[in-house]
């Protein structure tokens, strides 16, 4: 028979793409658990995503609990699944499905001790190993390229021998696995974006000659990291700079002051992250550009931008103690960093209020993440508060009518808070008539029943669009014409929606 089956988790909602096959699509029967796609002629070839869960109301790979392919099938392109824990196929052989020398998927992940990939492959595909339980993988020498996520999350791997002859390590290749060392190849030429983020134990890289492209956040919250050798590494092997950008630094370091050489013109995404010793840097003269998240978690208290930055990226100072910023876009004040009319960063180790300035109009992502202050006062013309912006802020508790007048949208997670502190808005908060867009967990909280806000009251006739995923309310208040309009727009708060006697 010219059939498919598949099984899914409770939670999704499938959707077969119809493009991925060879064949014309004959009918489906999509069960609570289980579905059986029949098609009018065999199917001999399977491409790219050939599943997806529309659970989330977006398109997403759906992950299979198990396959059942006819005998037809012939080819299955790497990226045809986001995972499969079981598969029943022709093609399967010793647990592997091999096609065209390239290792599809490996079906031994609990296998505890000693996984061997055989002689003759040249790539392995993305995800084929992900999650895998085995503490030594063995790779062939035929090796050319290793496919994204191809590793991650092999918590117990320490040790892996990458061979001479690979080409390619792709993006999250050997993310969050147990390695202690990773010797980079001089064959190979390429490393992807996190290759070897969240690795707990790693303590040292090597990166080997020839590499031409690494991708940012290569080792990334590798709190051990002690030691970075070969190509692009610094002579004291404390950094790794490559074509122009500082793209990591080792956060085992003990010293407590970091000079980033002249000729650096961007600090990477996260490059800094976790540099709990560093209490000092100095930025050169040279700089341009400041990645996302670049001094998360380090312990510097005060920085001096220079005046060739022309970039700052969001979160770029989040979850620091920076106590005053200075140089380029600092407030005079050095409280906060303010590019045109964006307020880019807050200092973080200061418990005070902090006063945002009258040309203002945006708040940028992550822009005060985690920080220590105890309020915040907005000039009315702010008009969006990014995702993040005041996210954790313990020490933070504002007024019922804190948000600014002339506000429209209030990013995903803005002021979520955690269990520390569950009631940034204690006494409930006042959204402001202009306000068209809430994102998704706005005012949530991750303690159990409460949120950084459980009372509102709506001054918009129009209801904004809102992502009411995880929202705990109390009560809403609208305006009495409004009533109807926001009971029809959020139903499952019908109950809870009353007018608003001003």
């Amino acid at each position: 028979m010219n059939e498919i089956k598949i099984g899914f988790g409770p939670f999704s909602k499938p959707r077969i793409n119809r493009e991925a096959f060879d064949a014309v699509l004959k009918s489906e029967v999509v069960g609570e658990n289980t579905a059986t796609y029949e098609f009018e002629t065999p199917v001999t070839a399977i491409g790219a995503h050939a599943f997806f869960d529309t659970n989330k109301g977006i398109e997403e790979d759906l992950f299979l609990h198990y396959i059942e392919l006819p005998d037809s099938v012939e080819t299955i392109h790497p990226e045809t699944f986001d995972g499969i824990c079981k598969l029943k196929s022709k093609l399967l052989v010793d647990n592997m499905l091999i096609i065209d020398n390239v290792l599809i998927k490996h079906f031994d992940s609990y296998n505890s001790g000693e996984v061997s990939v055989p002689e003759g492959m040249t790539a392995i595909a993305p995800g084929a190993l992900s999650g895998f339980w085995a503490k030594k993988i063995i790779l062939p020498s035929t090796l050319k390229e290793i496919g994204k996520e191809a590793f991650r999350g092999c918590t117990h791997l320490t040790s892996v021998k990458l061979p001479k002859g690979l080409e390619k390590i792709g993006d999250y290749a050997f993310s969050n696995t147990a390695l202690g060392t990773a010797t980079i190849p001089d064959s190979v030429t390429s490393i992807g974006v996190e290759a070897f983020s969240d690795c707990s134990k790693l303590k040292k890289i090597k990166i080997g000659k020839s590499v031409e492209r690494i991708g940012e956040r290569v080792v990334s919250r590798c709190h051990l990291l002690a030691t970075i050798d070969g190509r692009g590494a610094s002579a004291d092997k404390r950094m790794l700079i490559f074509d122009g950008t500082l793209l990591a630094y080792t956060a085992a370091s003990k010293e407590s002051h970091l000079e980033i050489p002249e000729g650096v013109k961007r600090i990477g995404s996260d490059a800094l992250f976790d540099a709990k010793n560093l209490t000092s840097v100095t930025l050169p003269s040279s700089l341009e550009s400041i990645g996302t998240g670049a001094f998360q978690r380090s312990s510097i208290t005060e920085i001096e931008v220079p005046e060739s930055v022309t970039t700052i990226e969001y979160g770029a100072f989040s979850t620091t103690i920076i106590e005053k910023f200075s140089g380029k876009f600092a407030t005079a004040d050095g409280s906060a960093l303010v590019e045109g009319n964006t307020l880019l960063a807050g200092a973080g180790n200061r418990s005070f209020t902090l006063n945002i300035p009258e040309n203002v109009t945006e708040i940028a992502p992550m822009a005060c993440y985690l920080g220590e202050i105890s309020g915040v006062t907005f000039p009315d013309c702010v008009t969006v508060i990014g995702s993040k912006a005041f996210a954790y802020c313990s020490n933070m508790c504002l007024p019922v009518d804190a948000l600014p007048k002339n506000l429209e949208i209030i990013g995903e997670m803005a002021f979520e808070q955690s269990v520390m502190r569950s009631d940034m808005f204690r006494d409930g908060v006042i959204i402001p008539a202009n306000v068209k867009e809430i994102g998704y967990h706005a005012f949530f909280s991750t303690a159990a029943y409460s949120a950084s806000a459980n009372t509102y009251w709506f001054e918009p006739v129009t209801p904004p669009k809102i992502d009411t995923t995880g929202m705990r309310i109390n009560a809403i208040y609208v305006p009495e014409e409004a009533l109807e309009a926001y009971r029809n727009a959020y139903p499952e708060f019908s109950d809870k929606i009353h007018v608003w006697e001003r």
